[in-house]
């Protein structure tokens, strides 16, 4: 089996799980997934890959949408758009940091097996997966 048929079994058992679309296929994967670059859901990646992928997508597209406003805006002085424009170079892993975080909280609270725990033999059962979530959300209610 490739990568993507498990991808698409994977995101078949975490929508029978509970887990939502933008906990299952963010916009930062699937464009990576748009790229045919094969990195796993962000909710069974590691903390690093969720950094890497949501720190470079988030970069990219940041730094691109200043630079095409600095070309607009300061096309004559490109050298104090420099200068401007090198502190929020950090604002990319930052927010790959933030988002990683986010995820493995999510993975956490809902309860959501690895990449390598997703056994293709059925053995994964989500809608006990979704009971014992909802069994945990009603616990919390009573306390």
């Amino acid at each position: 089996m490739n990568f993507w048929e498990k991808l698409a079994i994977v995101r078949q058992e975490y929508e029978r799980a509970g887990a939502r679309k933008m906990e299952i296929a963010p916009p930062a994967y699937g464009l990576v997934w748009l790229l045919r670059i094969p990195v796993r859901p962000p909710a069974t990646a590691s903390f690093l890959q969720n950094v890497l992928v949501f720190g470079l997508v988030f970069e990219v597209v940041f730094l691109a949408s200043i630079a095409a406003l600095g070309l607009a805006f300061f096309h004559e002085d490109l050298d104090l758009f420099g200068q401007r424009v090198l502190p929020f170079l950090a604002i990319g892993p930052v927010m790959g940091v933030l988002l990683a975080v986010q995820f493995m909280h999510i993975r956490i609270k809902r309860k959501l097996p690895t990449w390598e725990e997703i056994e293709l033999d059925g053995k994964f059962d989500p809608p006990t997966a979704a009971k014992s979530h909802t069994e945990a959300q009603a616990q919390e209610t009573k306390t």
